[in-house]
Formats: C-alpha cells, structure tokens, sequence
C-alpha cells in the first residue's frame, strides 16, 4: 500500500509585509481597470494587440480587445491570492514536515506575493505600451527588450526562494 506524505496544515500569520504586497497588489489591479476605462474613449478604433520580437504591431482587433488585459489580470490575481491560502497544496523540493512547514510555506507564500504584483506590474506595462502604440507607434523603442525583461524580472523570486528553501531544508 502506498503511503501518502500528508502534510500539515498552517495558518500563517499576515506580518505588515505581507499585507504591504497585498495592499499593493490590489492597488495595481485598480489602477489597470481605471486606466483601460480612461483611455477606452480615446482609442482608435483598431488596436495592436500582437508585436514581433521587434517591436512591431503584427496583428490588430477592436478597441474593445484591449478589457481583455485586466480581465486576465484579475483572474492571475484571484488564483494567485486564492493559492497563496493553501501553501500545504504547493509543491515543494523538499519533504514539508512539522518542523519545516511554516518556513517553507511563508517562503512560498512570499514567492507567490512577489510574483502576482510583478505580473500586475508587467500588465500595467503592456497596458501603457498599447495605449502608447495606438497613439505614436512608441513600441518601436521598448517592444525588443519588454518581454524578456519582463520574463527574468518575474523568475527573480522564484529563484530566490528556491535559494532560501534549499538552505533552510
């Protein structure tokens, strides 16, 4: 028969830190709704929403495309809060034990925080490029060097906590 690892399950505590991301966090999310909502009128009626690894506009769609960001936005935000709740179902490189449980799942909830306020971040980003497209081609200048930015800036805090994880087994 086989035995499963049944780890335990914690609640953690919310330090001014945690609350801080938080409370940042959805203060991201708020202002990317009230940016698309106060640029929505002044859109051309046809907008970018593909670039080349060069910056450039390849494909375009209706103005009403562009609600998709903060749309995919808010349901990263709501995944991700929800998962940060549930630290016990994550994967983890180690055995998750009583004696390790609440460093490791404060690691991780740390790692998920990071991660959905840098995610909201890059959305106000590509948010502000596609306004900034449709209005003065402006890509051009920030399209080659916005996505892999974006890509290392977001496993930043995944390899810091797979350093502090592995050192605190």
């Amino acid at each position: 028969m086989h035995h499963l690892n049944v780890r335990p399950v914690i609640k953690l505590k919310m330090t001014e830190g945690v609350v801080a991301v938080e409370i940042l966090s959805l203060l991201v999310l708020i202002i990317l709704w009230f940016s698309t909502f106060l640029s929505y009128p002044t859109l051309p009626n046809s907008i970018p929403i593909h670039f080349t690894a060069f910056g450039e506009p390849d494909k375009y769609a209706e103005k009403s495309k562009i609600f998709f960001l903060p749309s995919l936005a808010t349901v990263l935000y709501i995944g991700i809060t929800a998962l940060s709740f549930f630290p016990h179902s994550l994967n983890y490189p180690m055995d998750i034990n009583y004696d390790n449980a609440e460093i490791q799942y404060t690691a991780a909830t740390k790692m998920l925080r990071r991660i959905k306020l840098i995610i909201l971040f890059f959305f106000v980003g590509l948010l502000t490029l596609l306004i900034n497209e449709s209005e003065t081609s402006a890509i051009k200048y920030y399209g080659a060097w916005f996505l892999p930015l974006s890509v290392l800036v977001i496993f930043i805090p995944f390899f810091m906590y797979i350093m502090r994880s592995l050192k605190e087994k």
